[in-house]
């Protein structure tokens, strides 16, 4: 045998390159160009078998030196194969010229497109690469179970690398079902589970990972960081010191083992790991620095974290969280304006959540600035709808400003969500009770009164109930809850003159009077306090006392109509006639000024007041007590006393209006009067307008209820009623009435 030229050497390194021998191939190839081959078909051969041993530099050169002849220039496959040695060398720009060269060529199969999608996406043409490896996908001829398998872990790796994790897991998922169930697959699958926070899926595929091998530094970080996502700080815990022990002691572990301290409230172990972190960083992460800041804030050590937000803040970070931050140090050394300031500057920075909103209320509440405190509250709501502490705080606001509509919904809101203890039942009565809904507000007084755990509260509660009851006029029944409060401690100026009010409603005006001259000691400069002091002293007809007080709350500033009526009115009774009129024109005169009132229940009363005492006057003109009677009347006032009053003037002062007079008595005596006064007056005015049987009757009546037949006495109504029947002819009747007067 001992054959030894070009053709049995090509044969051997044929032979060698289909067993995948390539090195031997490679060898014989050799052999075959040193013996003088030199033809295209051995360049490619050489080509081939250099790019199989991953020399691809050098199997590009015979590749390119090939493409330079004719018969090669439009090859498809050359081009292809060189673009494929490129994507090897990752050099994804000139595997993309070759590539799509033998794509112009007409090569269209699932290899060049597994290729151009490869190269794609390494040259950041990430979606497009994928589309590419999803054509290749739906080439179903000839394609095989491991072309899916490896197709859909690619497609999963670049869809990883576009932070689309749910594409990612669908194709991991299809290569994991297709058979695929190696350390790398679940790595993959645990990652992209605990991007989408799908936590206990993601520690399952992270532990089997570790199963099937995996036991380096990162699983286990891997581990502890999901345990920790999970809460399971303990877990974490272990996992990361195993992380530790297997060499990865860098700041990222450090910084999970201190924030799995921090969560289990143990800041001195987190402290001291966080300060690790930050020694291992060089003191330049803001991350890291930011915590420790946090962690001595927790700790209240608030020197030291102002110091570390100041590090952080000239290593640059003037973002929301460092001003948040800087507001809570402030608010808790109370300088609430500061604190203020940094919350805004957060808010404005892009932290606009229910938190920063609550701290900035917070402030403002703090400063005593409801309103603002209130915006910044409803604001925090539009993050947090169903928060019953933030909506409390709402409800507590609004009723604060008197809006007890709007705290009304919100109260609604918090019992739903299930509040149901002291505070809230007694917020909700008060909102009921400002809405004056003072049954329910009464039901949830007593609700919160079963619920009272202080005694403070219960005293409230007491006061509260008999203030509510005290609206509705059941004056017992607020009586019993004021004094009970009392009884338990409660004696301000305020439980007093609620007492006061229910004695002075039950017509107890001497009871009232004591415990409003109670409150009188512990308030005397409540204007209205003394204004009720002194309607009751005229009450009581002690209208020097009554006057003493009415002035005392004019000259604290009480210059309303009401004081000048009832201080008119006081005059008056006391007989200081004009000085009444004087201030019950006063009166008037500010009622005739207010535009936005009508007020006429107070102008019929002043009007029928100076009427009245322009009548005691003695030889006034009638027609000044006739001027404010006729006002009154205008107004609406058509009752007995009034007309009784005008029929008074009209009759006894020009007897030219008689007539006028007679219709006013009886329209006085129509709507109910029937006394001596008026059928006598009345009599006398029939008498003289010659209405003789009219004025029989009246008199007869007025003798009646006059009772003096009744007590044997002698009256006037005898004679009159005798001269009443002699000018009506009936003489004998006449003269028996006139003996008998």
């Amino acid at each position: 045998m001992g054959r030894d030229d070009i053709w049995i050497n090509t044969e051997f390194a044929y032979a060698y390159y289909y067993l995948g021998e390539y090195e031997k191939s490679y060898d014989y190839l050799t052999i075959v160009k040193n013996l003088g081959r030199d033809d295209l078909t051995l360049k490619l051969m050489f080509a081939n078998t250099l790019s199989k041993m991953e020399k691809y530099e050098e199997a590009i050169e015979y590749y390119l030196e090939l493409l330079e002849n004719d018969k090669y220039k439009n090859d498809a496959i050359l081009n292809c194969q060189i673009g494929w040695n490129y994507g090897e060398l990752e050099k994804p720009k000139e595997a993309l010229k070759y590539l799509f060269k033998a794509e112009e060529l007409g090569k269209d199969d699932r290899m060049i497109n597994i290729d151009i999608g490869i190269n794609l996406a390494r040259t950041g043409e990430i979606q497009e690469g994928i589309n590419r490896l999803k054509r290749a996908l739906i080439m179903e001829e000839g394609i095989t179970l491991n072309d899916k398998i490896f197709l859909n872990s690619e497609i999963a790796y670049w869809y990883g690398e576009l932070r689309d994790v749910e594409n990612a897991l669908k194709h991991l998922y299809i290569a994991k079902d297709l058979g695929r169930d190696d350390a790398w697959i679940n790595s993959e699958l645990a990652y992209c589970l605990g991007e989408l926070n799908r936590l206990e899926e993601s520690l399952e595929r992270y532990l089997r990972a570790k199963e099937l091998g995996r036991n380096d530094g990162w699983i286990y970080s891997q581990i502890g960081w999901t345990y920790r996502r999970l809460g399971k700080y303990e877990d974490a815990l272990e996992a990361d010191f195993k992380a530790q022990e297997l060499g990865q002691n860098d700041a990222w572990v450090n910084i999970e083992i201190g924030i799995c301290y921090k969560e289990l409230e143990k800041f001195e172990e987190a402290l001291k790991y966080y300060l690790v972190a930050n020694e291992l960083n060089g003191g330049k992460n803001l991350w890291i620095l930011s915590e420790i800041a946090w962690v001595y804030g927790v700790m209240e050590n608030y020197d030291e974290e102002l110091k570390y937000l100041e590090q952080t803040k000239k290593l640059g970070r003037k973002d929301e969280w460092i001003n948040a931050e800087y507001g809570k140090v402030y608010y808790r050394l109370e300088q609430y304006e500061k604190a203020l300031e940094f919350f805004n500057k957060a808010k404005k920075l892009g932290q606009n959540d229910a938190w920063i909103n609550v701290q900035i209320a917070r402030c403002y509440k703090a400063l005593d600035k409801n309103e603002d405190a209130l915006k910044a509250y409803l604001k925090a709501e539009k993050f947090e709808e169903n928060d019953a502490w933030l909506l409390s705080e709402i409800a507590w606001l609004y009723d604060g400003l008197g809006k007890y509509k709007e705290g009304l919904k919100y109260l609604k809101r918090i019992e739903k969500l299930g509040r149901d203890d002291c505070w809230f039942n007694t917020e909700y009565g008060f909102c009921l009770m400002r809405m004056q809904k003072y049954d329910k507000a009464i039901e949830k007084y007593k609700h919160a009164l079963e619920l009272k755990e202080e005694l403070n509260e219960e005293i409230y509660l007491n006061c509260q109930l008999g203030f509510c009851y005290r609206l509705l006029e059941k004056y017992e029944e607020a009586l019993k809850y004021h004094l009970k409060g009392q009884e338990l401690g409660r004696n301000d100026a305020w439980i007093n003159i609620e007492i006061g009010l229910c004695y002075k409603e039950l017509e107890n005006y001497e009871k009232a009077l004591e415990h409003y001259l109670i409150a009188y000691e512990q308030d005397k400069e409540d204007t209205w306090l003394l204004s009720d002091i002194g309607w009751i002293y005229n009450e009581l007809e002690k209208y020097d006392d009554g006057l003493q007080f009415l002035q005392k709350a004019q000259e604290l500033g009480r210059e309303d109509s009401w004081i000048y009526a009832e201080i008119g009115q006081c005059l008056g009774r006391l007989g200081k006639y004009e000085e009444g009129i004087e201030k019950l024109k006063k009166a008037l005169e500010i009622i005739e000024e207010d535009k936005t009132n009508d007020n006429v229940d107070e102008k019929i009363f002043i009007n029928s007041e100076i009427g009245w005492l322009y009548g005691k006057i003695e030889n006034s003109d009638p027609n000044e007590a006739l001027h404010y009677l006729y006002a009154a009347r205008d107004l609406g006032r058509d009752d007995q006393w009034l007309n009784a009053e005008i029929g008074w003037e009209l009759g006894y002062n020009d007897k030219d209006k008689d007539e006028e007079a007679v219709k006013y008595f009886e329209r006085s005596i129509e709507l109910g009067r029937d006394d001596e006064w008026v059928w006598a007056r009345i009599a006398n005015i029939y008498f003289d307008l010659e209405r003789y049987e009219d004025a029989l009757k009246a008199y007869n009546r007025a003798y009646e209820l006059e009772g003096a037949y009744k007590e044997g006495k002698d009256s006037l109504y005898i004679c009159s009623i005798g001269r009443t029947l002699r000018r009506l002819g009936r003489y004998e009747e006449a003269i028996e009435k006139l003996l008998e007067s």
